[in-house]
């Protein structure tokens, strides 16, 4: 029998990972009870048919990792071998099929690890930068947010959000909670934190507010392609949900985890729970199809 300290996980680890398998098979069990109540046929009737859809889904996705290959190519790209940084997108592609497929900031250590070989860089460098660009990227998601979520408050609209049940409700309490703390933390470290220059900073804030901005626009207008009788405000309430469960550093299957929100919500705001679903659930399938499709692809063409 192994010892304790043979043992591959600590207590504390194997504790985590007991929990995420019991929250995931909770939120399993929830949609498929959820899911069987509709109906399989009519929620697979109601997968969306408009090649738009499928469309805003592909930029949506790629959002990510452009926008991350071009912030972090203002530090990278004059330190890499001479045109090597800028064929490398398909690493920032697997970083976000590591961070959203297995749990936050695993991309982002990936990253730092394969740095050295992809980019030729040092690895003291990578690490700065991986840093810098978590903190940036995250303070401004997170101030974005928390303002348009302050934006709603504002409309008097979001009583509805109170009757979602079970975990999506106690998820977004929380992570409404954690949203405003995370931008005052990065500005008052940092002198103490960040590496880049102030020019660098404000740079690469700007292409992650930018990203923020036209990526929650893509997603209303992919809802609204779906659903265009729904009015607008009823979709921001949606888009509240997906941009606090979706931000809780802690949670895995958020996409899963919103699937039974925005069912929970459809019967709240009294939206077709079938169309909403079949939209979600076409949504949980593409992204996982698409980041097991992506992994095995840069597992090719990745620069090594």
């Amino acid at each position: 029998m192994l010892r304790a300290a043979q043992l591959p996980f600590s207590l504390p680890q194997r504790w985590g990972i007991v929990l995420r398998l019991l929250f995931l098979a909770a939120v399993a069990a929830y949609l498929l009870d959820r899911l069987t109540a509709l109906g399989w046929s009519e929620v697979t009737a109601n997968v969306p048919r408009d090649a738009s859809f499928y469309l805003l889904f592909v930029l949506i996705f790629l959002a990510v990792p452009a926008s991350e290959w071009l912030a972090y190519g203002r530090s990278w790209a004059t330190l890499a071998p001479a045109g090597r940084y800028w064929r490398a997108f398909p690493v920032f592609v697997r970083k976000r099929i590591f961070n959203t497929a297995l749990f936050d900031f695993s991309g982002d250590l990936m990253l730092a690890g394969r740095a050295r070989k992809v980019f030729g860089l040092p690895l003291r460098t990578a690490l700065e930068t991986v840093k810098d660009n978590y903190i940036l990227a995250t303070s401004t998601s997170a101030a974005l947010a928390a303002a348009l979520i302050a934006v709603y408050l504002a409309t008097g609209q979001p009583a509805v959000l109170f009757r979602l049940d079970n975990t999506a409700a106690l998820s977004l309490a929380a992570g409404a909670m954690l949203l405003p703390l995370l931008w005052p933390v990065a500005l008052v470290f940092k002198r103490n934190i960040l590496t880049l220059s102030g020019t660098e900073a404000r740079a690469v804030v700007g292409i992650y507010g930018t990203r923020f901005v036209i990526v929650q626009f893509l997603q209303l207008l992919q809802w609204h392609l779906v659903l265009p009788d729904v009015a607008l405000q009823t979709w921001f309430g949606f888009l509240v949900v997906h941009i606090v469960l979706t931000r809780v550093p802690v949670l895995p299957a958020k996409d899963l985890l919103f699937l039974g929100a925005g069912i929970g919500l459809a019967s709240a705001v009294g939206l077709p729970e079938a169309a909403v679903a079949g939209m979600l659930l076409a949504t949980s399938a593409l992204t996982h199809l698409s980041n097991l499709a992506l992994f095995v692809l840069t597992s090719f063409v990745t620069h090594d």
